[in-house]
């Protein structure tokens, strides 16, 4: 336990970061048109922060009155509203309103940009990774005989948060870092369930 109490201080990390930085760090936006009549979801999101952080799943859903708006990945939990439906919580979501009118701009102009291809991609901000910053915080578990032994979010430039990360120990009680996964319905060929991470890195550098 100490050694996995080590591992999980060494990734707490404070700094002072300029909230202006989060428009200059380059962000690449992937959307494929999904087209289907009666639909609300009208595309699917990928964005990679960087060329480091990438995120999948983002749906870009359509109103009845044509507006056009981005949901973000998330997950149901164990609460119901007034009206008995379930709640769900976002995974990931921008934390400041400037940088969420950003992205849904730069998502919404590539979307129309598509025209009739099927995917389109685009890039704003400024292209250096180096603009990146992490913050990561981190909230250590103890539960005997359990694998899991902290939960973590990371904010990026102050303007993106990502939530659901789970610090796991194996066998041999080595920590590791579970990104937020979904099932995706399919199995192996033992028949055990497949995931796949919404958030990962795409340098190894980032891991």
């Amino acid at each position: 336990m100490n050694e996995v109490m080590s591992y999980l201080r060494s990734q707490i990390v404070t700094s002072n970061i300029n909230q202006d930085k989060e428009r200059k760090m380059q962000i690449d936006i992937d959307v494929r048109k999904i087209e289907k009549e009666g639909s609300s979801l009208v595309g699917f999101v990928n964005v990679t922060f960087a060329q480091k952080l990438r995120v999948d799943g983002i749906k870009l859903m359509k109103l009845k009155d044509g507006q056009l708006f981005l949901s973000m990945p998330s997950y149901k939990t164990n609460q119901k509203d007034e009206n008995g439906k379930d709640i769900y919580k976002d995974i990931c979501f921008p934390r400041v309103r400037e940088f969420k009118d950003d992205l849904t701009e730069a998502v919404l102009e590539c979307y129309l940009g598509i025209g009739g291809e099927k995917s389109g991609q685009m890039t704003f901000g400024e292209p250096s990774g180096d603009l990146m910053q992490v913050n990561v915080s981190v909230t250590p578990i103890r539960k005997d005989n359990s694998k899991i032994v902290g939960l973590a979010s990371i904010t990026l430039n102050n303007a993106f948060r990502i939530n659901n990360i789970v610090i796991r120990q194996d066998a041999k009680g080595k920590p590791f870092v579970s990104m937020p996964s979904y099932r995706t319905g399919k199995q192996d060929e033992n028949g055990k369930d497949l995931y796949k991470d919404i958030c990962y890195s795409v340098k190894k550098d980032f891991t």
